[in-house]
């Protein structure tokens, strides 16, 4: 969390993306943690700050991203603590633990395009299993969790994008103005002329601790989310995971397959009068399968098990 000489302090793999791209990056088991003096503390699993920059194909999981300041203002979120007119596109944030004193989101920590680079957007692209702790000790500050972004200043347009079990949380705090939503915590208000919005379309969400705040999106139960439903509702870009939907170009789940070598390789091949089978089953697998092909890897599992078995 290095501080510059103005008392902001950024954490991420990258701290400023300004006007650039990364993608086809993958963040796991990170721990990140930033804390200002004077001015903000930004932290994000990928950049701690993207402006009119370009995110795609990013996934952070199973990480800790922690924001805090001197004096509340700081931003934490699973792929970027603070966005202002970037492109989000096929990115995931995964079972991530989140804390911040003012500005969290599983995926955002704030979004601010009022600064002439145009809006954010976010298409096909989500947070899953995400923790979001917000809490301060003061008590004019604000404590926005949010399952996707914490604080949205300008509108924000997403597409073909999910958030499921979400657990937001802003107990403790001492702030105020304290608020929790499943797309965005809180929305910015100026007066009676403005108020900031989510415009979404073909999104959904489920089993998240809130229910509020979810523009357009709709609701899907656990079963939908486990048996493929959303996963085909979200388009060709998503393929169902074993749980949730994940993207089509992740890889197959190996870990039956995995389980049914290890169980094979446990055996004495010299204690049966024919082994081949079981070899054959084994040197048949093909680790190169897209999740899209995972019945076709279940099945290699299939076939081992039936082999050691006959």
């Amino acid at each position: 969390g290095k501080k510059d000489d103005n008392g902001y302090a950024t954490a991420g793999i990258f701290g400023w993306v300004v006007s650039g791209s990364v993608k086809n990056l993958t963040v796991d088991k990170a721990n990140f943690q930033s804390t200002g003096k004077g001015n903000y503390s930004y932290v994000g699993g990928v950049a701690a700050v993207a402006f009119a920059a370009s995110i795609k194909n990013c996934t952070v999981k199973n990480s800790a991203l922690e924001s805090k300041r001197e004096y509340n203002n700081n931003c934490a979120g699973g792929i970027a603590g603070y966005s202002t007119g970037a492109t989000f596109k096929n990115c995931a944030s995964v079972s991530n633990n989140i804390q911040s004193m003012a500005y969290g989101g599983g995926f955002v920590g704030e979004n601010d395009d009022d600064n002439g680079v145009g809006n954010s957007t976010y298409t096909d692209c989500y947070a899953v299993n995400c923790s979001v702790a917000v809490k301060t000790e003061e008590i004019s500050g604000t404590s926005f969790a949010g399952g996707f972004i914490g604080m949205i200043v300008s509108d924000i347009a997403l597409t073909n994008c999910y958030a499921y079990k979400q657990t937001l949380s802003t107990e403790g705090t001492s702030a105020s103005n304290a608020a929790t939503g499943v797309f965005a915590a809180y929305s910015f208000t100026n007066g009676s002329t403005y108020t900031a919005s989510i415009n979404t379309t073909n999104c959904y969400y489920g089993e998240c601790t809130v229910t509020t705040n979810v523009g357009s999106a709709t609701e899907k139960t656990s079963e939908e989310f486990t048996n493929g439903t959303v996963a085909n509702l979200l388009g060709e870009a998503f393929a169902q995971g074993k749980l949730y939907p994940v993207f089509a170009t992740d890889p197959a789940d190996y870990s039956d397959v995995d389980t049914a070598i290890a169980k094979a390789n446990a055996l004495n091949k010299d204690n049966y009068k024919d082994f081949s089978v079981v070899e054959a089953a084994v040197n048949a697998v093909v680790r190169d399968k897209k999740i899209a092909e995972q019945p076709v890897v279940d099945a290699m599992a299939e076939a081992i098990e039936h082999a050691i078995a006959d």
